[in-house]
């Protein structure tokens, strides 16, 4: 898990021990003395923005506090229709202001690990190592994405044979693929006010992976790739600003599309798992800047 915030303008999710360290916060180590010669920071490219995205692994029984964390979570920030649309496939989708609440930390807490059933020797190999805890963050990553540019975000394990159905109202479609497993795309459009129109589309990807041919900037190109189901009639978008996240998961009865990309595999011993997106900083000012094409997702 990478867990690097080299730019400021806003403070990381704050939980003990969960989301920030040293390294994290690009801090010098106690006693480290600084380098003489010192070479120029890298800058953020023009257009570009920094993401903060954590996918967590909950248990059964969190159920109740995630319950909550749906309560305490903007619903209203997205268009009726859109939480239709998502309500219908399985899906929960809301926004967190600058500052969580206290009980996504109480979520995202390291759990202890459980000894029952293990040998002695397995259990003093674990407190030797002061593994007596294990994180439920199973994926915890900055990235820096650049004006419409794509950054897929794998929320589900891979199921070796499975099927799904997306619903868009009366209509249904079904699929079925091997090796299949759920995306989160996220594609970035910063705006002039420090913001960010972030547009989301969950696809899955399947089959075995076919070779593919191309030619990119003269030179020819080569790639093996699985198809993939890009779930066009769940694709939303939303505005955030600084600090805001974005918190994506399925409902409580693990139902449908939202139960297949954010539900545990078969016979897994653990819960849902949730996916946030946190905007960090965005590059992109218009203040003096004359004449910027803003691209609409209706072009998408």
């Amino acid at each position: 898990m990478v867990a690097c915030l080299l730019l400021g303008g806003c403070a990381p999710w704050d939980s003990a021990g969960i989301w920030k360290s040293d390294a994290w916060l690009d801090q010098r180590p106690e006693g480290e003395e600084a380098e003489r010669i010192q070479l120029p920071a890298n800058r953020m490219a023009k257009d570009s923005v920094t993401l903060e995205i954590a996918v967590g692994q909950l248990d059964l029984e969190q159920q109740e506090d995630l319950d909550q964390l749906w309560q305490e979570v903007d619903q209203q920030a997205l268009p009726i229709d859109v939480r239709q649309r998502l309500d219908q496939n399985g899906f929960m989708v809301g926004l967190i202001a600058s500052q969580p609440p206290a009980i996504l930390d109480r979520l995202l807490q390291e759990k202890a690990v459980d000894t029952s059933g293990m040998e002695p020797w397995q259990i003093e190999f674990i407190e030797r190592g002061n593994q007596t805890t294990v994180p439920r963050l199973i994926l915890h990553q900055r990235v820096q994405n650049g004006l419409g540019e794509n950054h897929c975000v794998p929320v589900s394990d891979t199921a070796p044979q499975a099927s799904w159905v997306l619903k868009d109202g009366p209509r249904q479609t079904a699929s079925a693929g091997e090796q299949a497993r759920g995306y989160i795309r996220l594609r970035t459009y910063p705006t002039g006010d420090s913001g960010l129109r972030l547009v989301v589309t969950p696809e899955i990807r399947f089959g075995q992976p076919k070779a593919r041919f191309g030619v990119a900037e003269g030179s020819f190109t080569y790639s093996a790739r699985q198809s993939t189901q890009m779930l066009e009639e769940l694709k939303f978008e939303t505005q955030l600003k600084p600090g805001q996240t974005l918190v994506l998961g399925a409902n409580r009865q693990l139902s449908d599309l939202g139960g297949f990309l954010f539900g545990p595999s078969a016979g897994a011993g653990f819960g849902q798992r949730l996916i946030l997106v946190r905007l960090v900083h965005s590059q992109r000012d218009d203040l003096f800047e004359s004449g910027v094409d803003h691209v609409s997702t209706n072009s998408l």
